[in-house]
């Protein structure tokens, strides 16, 4: 059966993303709750909805109709032979009974169904306990099904008309605890994944039954569903994000906030779109509509093409060749806030890198930064440079070098001695939230201003390293403020003006004569993996200071929502330089 709903809705949502827009294709539904999807061969997209017992679809001219409306809580669907599979429950579960719920005996049943949406043929259970909800093909005719009910993965034989258990609960309670049962399940290269809160995931043998026991796939934090792409990435429901697990096991945020109540995920046929459904809890009030989504995939960088990039970049850069760049016709890039255009500034005297090294990279935003020595002949300087991917390309290049001779908090050779951290992937669960990591950044500019860093959460014994000089934990040349006699004639700051005792945020009472405003603010960069944010401002100094302004990019480590060590790249902008960054409008 088949009713037009509507035609052609797009709705624009802003979300965190890799660098791209997330396009809501579908309308929203109130009071539904949108639990799978799939994209037939000619685009038309099929999505199943819990609340309403309808499958409904999207057809390439954007008409949305009701496909399916005889089945009962239709969970999953698949495209098989000229129609489609569906699993459904004949009755939901009672989420107000005594003692919460329970996925048994609620009658499960595979519906073949042709392409009218006619059910041709009904396959039940292997008994009354099973619960159907997410299922994959592992060949033609051969079905995996995720059984939540009875903790278990079952296998139907749709040409022999049979359902059985392919992997029972003892196997999965014995290797991964009590807690959990399959929910999202796919095949992939021989394996069939599934959810138990994270994403496991166990082979297939030649004979067609498992090998062994299930391993860990993907630490997500919780998933309802997911799928993985043809290169291995897994892109996961969690609460209201869509986790994205890379092939060689790094976990991050992909879309933030973008899917209220994330049911599913499901790569295009193309590979170039990711689809997402979404939408209420039952008697949950104001709960969310039911939607679905889609965001593109064909320009997303994630962390090892950042780094290549980045790594590529810089590499053109030593050998002056612009044209060996991946760069955007709208490129720009600055040198300590002032614009240069190709063939100058670092592209002319920046020879290749020095022994510390580090990257931070921020998928969500298509950003990367190096942190540490770039030579300049046989010279180290300590430089940050950061860039900005859009579509592959790089569009953006901030780059602060600190050179030693120049003014102020300035010893190259210091970094080898105060590196920072070696580079870490942080577990999704002890990785801090973008918005937490970016307020406590903030938050350390605002104590800085406020000569006060009592307030900032911080590990005990957090270091600060500016420029290669440790300005924590160590004696101090003089009271702060007092000139020290390593000051130069034209008043740039002392280390007895700016170095401190204590740890990262002591002493900051000693900075009233020297920091008025911590201005211009940005944190164009965010790594959770890391945990490490980039952060920039510009110290403006009070009213009769002549000390230089400061130019900063810091780069905050935090672990556990506390700042752990800050590391710098500062320079002192000359008298007559402008009051920009050079980025704070972009």
């Amino acid at each position: 059966m088949k009713r037009i709903i509507a035609a052609g809705c797009l709705l624009l949502v802003s979300a965190g993303v890799i660098g791209q827009e997330v396009v809501d294709e579908i309308v929203s539904r109130p009071g539904e709750r949108f639990e799978n999807i799939v994209e037939a061969d000619d685009g038309t997209l099929y999505f199943t909805g819990v609340f309403s017992s309808e499958v409904m679809r999207r057809m390439p001219d954007g008409r949305i109709e009701v496909f399916v409306d005889s089945l009962e809580n239709p969970q999953g669907i698949l495209p098989y032979r000229n129609g489609f599979v569906i699993d459904s429950q004949d009755r939901e579960p009672d989420f107000t009974a005594p003692g919460g719920f329970s996925f048994a005996g609620l009658g499960a049943r595979l519906s073949i169904v042709d392409a009218d949406g006619d059910i041709i043929e009904t396959l039940t259970g292997p008994d009354d306990d099973a619960f159907y909800n997410g299922m994959a093909f592992a060949e033609e005719d051969m079905l995996m099904i995720s059984d939540p009910g009875s903790d278990r993965i079952l296998r139907a034989n749709l040409r022999d008309k049979t359902v059985e258990v392919w992997l029972d609960s003892d196997v999965l309670q014995s290797s991964l605890g009590m807690e959990g049962s399959p929910n999202g399940l796919k095949v992939h290269a021989g394996w069939v994944y599934f959810t138990r809160g994270d994403i496991y995931k166990i082979e297939i043998g030649a004979s067609g039954e498992p090998i062994g026991v299930p391993v860990l796939a993907a630490v997500t934090g919780g998933t309802d569903d997911f799928d993985v792409a043809a290169d291995g990435t897994i892109y996961a429901s969690s609460g209201n994000n869509i986790i994205m697990t890379t092939s060689d096991g790094d976990s991050m945020v992909f879309l933030e906030g973008g899917c209220a109540f994330c049911t599913a995920t499901r790569v295009s046929r193309d590979g170039t779109s990711l689809f997402f459904t979404g939408g209420g809890i039952p008697f949950m009030p104001n709960s969310p509509a039911g939607h679905v989504g889609r965001v593109s995939l064909a320009s997303v960088c994630d962390r090892s093409c950042l780094t290549d990039t980045l790594d590529t970049y810089l590499r053109a850069v030593f050998a002056n060749n612009p044209d060996a760049a991946p760069l955007a016709p709208e490129y720009r890039a600055t040198e300590n806030a002032a614009d240069f255009g190709l063939g100058e500034g670092p592209w002319s005297n920046t020879t290749g890198f020095g022994d510390i090294q580090r990257r931070y990279l921020d998928t969500q935003t298509g950003q990367a930064a190096y942190y540490g020595y770039l030579r300049e002949g046989d010279t180290n300087n300590i430089v940050s440079v950061r860039i900005k991917v859009e579509g592959h390309m790089i569009t953006e290049a901030e780059w602060t070098i600190a050179r030693d001779g120049q003014f102020g908090l300035m010893n190259a050779a210091g970094l080898a001695v105060d590196p920072p951290p070696p580079e870490e992937s942080l577990p999704i669960a002890e990785q801090t939230s973008r918005f937490a990591m970016i307020a406590l950044a903030n938050g350390y500019f605002q104590a800085l201003q406020d000569h006060d860093g009592e307030y900032i959460p911080h590990v005990d014994r957090c270091e600060r390293v500016e420029n290669g000089v440790k300005v924590t934990h160590r004696v101090m040349n003089g009271p702060p403020g007092t000139p020290g006699p390593e000051e130069p004639d034209d008043g740039a700051p002392t280390l007895a003006d700016e170095e401190i005792s204590g740890d990262c945020v002591a002493g900051f009472e000693g900075f009233r004569n020297a920091i008025a405003e911590a201005t211009m603010r940005r944190f164009p960069l965010v790594d959770e993996v890391a945990g490490v944010v980039m952060g920039a401002t510009i110290f403006r100094r009070p009213e009769g200071n002549t000390n230089r302004r400061n130019l900063l990019t810091e780069y905050f480590y935090v672990r556990d929502s506390k700042l752990a060590g800050i590391w710098a790249a500062m320079y002192y902008l000359d008298p007559e330089a402008p009051w920009t960054s050079g980025w704070e409008n972009r």
